[in-house]
């Protein structure tokens, strides 16, 4: 994907409202990162949301991206987060955590 005129690798994840806060999102995230990691197709990637996205960005916080900048995205502000794709040792990344965090009803 193209962002701010940079070929980039995103990690990307839709789930519908009621599978929200579940923890899925984290662990596809992580999931994605490992794959990068292993095949070594990278050593960055990104991930956008709306600004007004507030549960995104916190999934991203949650699997070590770190806030990069605001820019407008098919004319609506969004955030970019980057992260390497090895391990970062802070407990939240993608370093072969793959198992489902979170909890709650989310049968």
């Amino acid at each position: 994907m193209q962002v701010i005129g940079r070929a980039e690798i995103e990690v990307v994840y839709a789930l519908r409202s009621e599978f929200w806060g579940c923890g899925y999102a984290v662990t596809v995230s992580n999931a994605l990162i490992d794959i990068a990691d292993q095949a070594g197709l990278c050593e960055e990637v990104v991930a956008l949301t709306l600004t007004t996205n507030r549960q995104s960005w916190r999934v991203m916080q949650k699997t070590g991206f770190r806030f990069d900048q605001e820019f407008d995205c098919a004319g609506a502000p969004h955030v970019l987060y980057r992260r390497p794709v090895h391990a970062l040792g802070d407990g939240g990344t993608g370093s072969g955590n793959t198992e489902l965090v979170g909890g709650g009803s989310c049968a």
